[in-house]
């Protein structure tokens, strides 16, 4: 199947059950690390929305929910610039923080954002990600909770968006090459 967004021509990529499954895994994982604590799960803003409520209905116990706005894309290239736009008011201090993220390529985007969090003292600072670029990775701390890794594609769907649209997508399409 094919979908077509602002002329550009994607091709379905991960179907919805292979996407499901993996976010089932990242929630066992992450209750398995933390069994009898109260997460508090942080959706990075706008693309992982659909990845963060999935993956907060999956883990059972006490989860509260924060969201942070970043962005460093522009079409389909990063920018280099990280800019953090807005976070939740929630107090992450002594707290499991878990960073959920759609995407994490270069990883600039989510190291900015570790640093930002961070000053707040949460008593475990990690990611999750459902895709994972880690050819075009440029060091740092690697993502703790990856559903599927993937290569240096152009992907939309599933709450990633190509200039803001195909984020209504139930799987994810690559662009076709």
């Amino acid at each position: 199947m094919q979908v077509t967004i602002h002329n550009s021509t994607f091709e379905s990529w991960l179907l919805p059950s292979e996407i499901a499954e993996a976010v089932s895994i990242i929630a066992e994982q992450i209750r398995k690390d933390f069994p009898k604590e109260r997460i508090v799960l942080m959706c990075v803003m706008k693309g992982s929305v659909v990845f963060f409520a999935d993956l907060l209905r999956q883990i059972p116990g006490e989860v509260e929910m924060g969201f942070i706005s970043a962005s460093s894309y522009r079409g389909t290239a990063s920018t280099g610039i990280v800019q953090i736009h807005s976070r939740s008011e929630i107090s992450l201090k002594g707290k499991v923080c878990i960073l959920v993220e759609d995407i994490v390529d270069t990883g600039q985007t989510i190291q900015a954002i570790r640093d930002v969090l961070s000053l707040d003292q949460p008593k475990a600072l990690k990611v999750a990600t459902l895709l994972y670029k880690k050819e075009t990775f440029l060091g740092g701390d690697e993502p703790d909770y990856v559903g599927i890794e993937i290569t240096n594609e152009f992907v939309v769907g599933y709450g990633l968006d190509f200039d803001e649209l195909g984020r209504n997508l139930e799987g994810i399409y690559k662009l076709k090459g």
